[in-house]
């Protein structure tokens, strides 16, 4: 082989080797884990906001609300923020209700799973109309007992979920 012949077949090698590692760099994926917004059921927590917070630690935590409202006469509003609604009480939150992509309970019920996950992950503490696979119901939900009052999964595929406390 000549030395013209081994410089022309280097040069074809670097160059491939360099176009192999391009394609590896660009097409790796990103060293983030993906976002999550936890909900604990045991705690009574969903992400930053726990039953029972008072409007000034919400307001510190989550900053002002994108909407808020008055529910009559009863002392209690919600707070809208992306993703978040929340119902606040007498004694602060009562009720959590998330609609975010990247929500998980505690036994990896998530948004856009089936409702019969939820009946799945809590068995006899879950309570779901309907309460066969036939998914007949015009709103389906499941209402499940959880040590911090009560989680609510609503449609099916799963839309919302709402952390409450028990009445």
């Amino acid at each position: 082989m000549t030395r013209r012949t081994t410089a022309i077949l280097v040069a074809i090698a670097v160059l491939g080797g360099a176009a192999v590692a391009g394609v590896g760099l660009a097409t790796r994926g990103s060293s983030k884990p993906a976002r999550v917004l936890q909900i604990d059921e045991n705690l009574g927590r969903v992400g930053q906001v726990v039953l029972g917070e008072t409007f000034s630690n919400l307001i510190g935590a989550l900053g002002p609300p994108v909407t808020s409202t008055s529910l009559g006469v009863a002392p209690s509003q919600t707070l809208g923020y992306p993703h978040l609604t929340l119902t606040l009480g007498v004694h602060g939150v009562s009720a959590i209700r998330t609609d975010d992509p990247a929500a998980t309970t505690l036994q990896a019920v998530r948004i856009g799973e089936p409702l019969s996950a939820a009946r799945a992950s809590y068995g006899k503490a879950a309570t779901c109309n309907p309460n066969s696979p036939d998914k007949t119901a015009a709103h389906p939900f499941c209402t499940i007992r959880v040590r911090s009052g009560q989680l609510l999964v609503s449609g099916d595929p799963i839309r919302a979920i709402t952390l409450s406390r028990s009445r």
